[in-house]
């Protein structure tokens, strides 16, 4: 539905509404949704690759091309508002940029680009990664993370949210020592109850150092790898988060008065491959063929 339509059948149910011939609560739930393609990077480096990595150069064409196009970022923020009514309309063609992990090449390459073209994003990081540039206490490298202090320079800029890939339920099999949990799943034997009690410290231990980090509470939720279900979903609601993250394909539908449209979204995945007629195809809410 276009945004005039969308005007004019609002109209019609204020007009309705103070005719007498329908509620002011059936108004709230009336259809006006708008489009929503949420962009899932990762890592940026020189080169990218075909899996999760995009190159500084195409990131940047892509960001131009979104402004070149009518396209305009937004926050989560300013999604949860639109739903609730704090925020009176999204622009004309809304978009979410999402980062999962949390890597360093967000704060050294991304940042200077989304500063350049005014673009909004969000940054999904492992609570136990940041400022790291090795696996825990293994002493193995991996890719470096960003620090607080890079995560809080963001932040401040008013263009980047950090939002939460959990604190430690992200892990790398081959160099847990025990059995190592790389979602939010349970566990091999785990209880329901435990279960959700892991959740909860996880959730928690996040929020806080986001808290006392950069003074902000954790709202969007990415899950790792994907993987969730009705209980994850509901445990990771009942603490407070506003939105969540799949890797599920396709377009999105948020609409007013309806939160739940904020949970569960879909994504486009965005590598080295993805050349702009490609990122238009996302845009327009298509499906990739496999």
């Amino acid at each position: 539905m276009t945004r005039r339509k969308i005007t004019l059948v609002v109209l019609i149910a204020a007009a309705a509404v103070a005719a007498g011939a329908i509620t002011a609560a059936a108004l709230i739930n009336a259809d006006v949704s708008v489009e929503l393609p949420v962009l899932m990077y990762h890592h940026l480096d020189d080169t990218g690759d075909d899996v999760v990595t995009i190159s500084g150069e195409l990131f940047e064409e892509q960001m131009k091309y979104l402004g070149e196009n009518g396209y305009t970022t937004v926050s989560f923020d300013e999604l949860v508002d639109y739903v609730s009514g704090d925020l009176k309309e999204l622009p004309e063609k809304p978009v979410a940029i999402v980062f999962d992990d949390g890597y360093e090449s967000n704060y050294k390459i991304a940042f200077p680009i989304l500063q350049k073209y005014s673009c909004k994003a969000t940054i999904c990081v492992i609570g136990s990664c940041i400022g790291k540039d090795t696996y825990k206490d293994t002493g193995v490298p991996m890719l470096p993370y960003l620090t607080w202090d890079e995560a809080k320079e963001m932040y401040d800029s008013g263009l980047v949210k950090i939002g939460s890939h959990t604190y430690d339920m992200h892990q790398y099999a081959p160099l847990e020592s025990g059995t190592a949990r790389e979602s939010v799943q349970p566990l091999p034997g785990e209880s329901e109850a435990d279960f959700a009690e892991a959740i909860r410290a996880d959730h928690n231990k996040l929020s806080a150092l986001i808290k006392e980090k950069l003074g902000c509470e954790v709202s969007v939720f990415a899950y790792p790898n994907g993987k969730y279900s009705p209980l994850s979903e509901k445990l990771i609601r009942s603490l407070g988060v506003r939105a969540t993250l799949t890797t599920r394909v396709g377009m999105n539908h948020i609409r007013r008065g309806d939160p739940e449209s904020l949970y569960l979204l879909r994504r486009y995945s965005i590598n080295e491959t993805t050349d702009l007629e490609t990122f238009q195809s996302y845009l327009d809410g298509k499906i990739p063929k496999n």
